[in-house]
């Protein structure tokens, strides 16, 4: 059995809707023996998160904490227009970013355009990941998708939040399987 060394999509309380600060969940990875925590304050168009100007302080956070290397991201927002939610300046500080399609600053524009928005935007070289692909409310042609990971060398996740949410988010064992296949 593998064992899980890191977590690279948290939220920290600047993102609005999580509860711990940074060097709480440094503390909790800590405790789980992960070596990599990723801090991914999701960018703007999520209502009560960070703004922007956070992005250009994140040198004074440091390095590593309790023993865990931490690494500064962000969960940016795919747009309606297949372009992202942080301008370049701030996503430059960036060790990496992950895209997503928020239903709170995103409308559906159908499985063709929706997948076709996220494959442009994985097309960034910070883009390493694609955070829960799988809910229907905003659906995906996934043997694209799969195939514009495979060409940006973009991790498409499993979001155990998701499968604990499967009333809120449509589909997403069927989703997850069909992209796994």
């Amino acid at each position: 059995m593998r064992k899980i060394i890191a977590d690279i999509h948290t939220h920290t309380i600047a993102s609005g809707h999580a509860y711990g600060t940074i060097r709480e969940m440094a503390q909790a990875a800590a405790l789980k023996k992960l070596k990599i925590l990723g801090l991914t304050e999701h960018a703007p168009g999520i209502p009560g998160t960070t703004d922007p100007f956070y992005y250009m302080n994140l040198e004074v956070v440091p390095r590593e904490l309790y023993g865990v290397s931490i690494l500064h991201g962000c969960e940016i927002n795919v747009l309606n227009d297949g372009t992202l939610s942080l301008e370049e300046r701030f996503i430059k500080r960036l060790d990496y970013a992950i895209v997503g399609i928020h239903s709170l600053c995103y409308q559906d524009a159908g499985k063709e355009q929706n997948t076709e928005h996220v494959i442009s935007c994985m097309k960034h070289p910070k883009v390493k990941l694609v955070s829960h692909p799988e809910d229907d409310h905003i659906p995906f042609d996934y043997e694209r998708l799969v195939k514009g990971a495979l060409d940006t060398d973009t991790a498409l996740e499993i979001n155990c939040s998701s499968l604990v949410k499967k009333d809120r988010r449509l589909n997403c064992y069927e989703n997850y399987r069909t992209m796994l296949e």
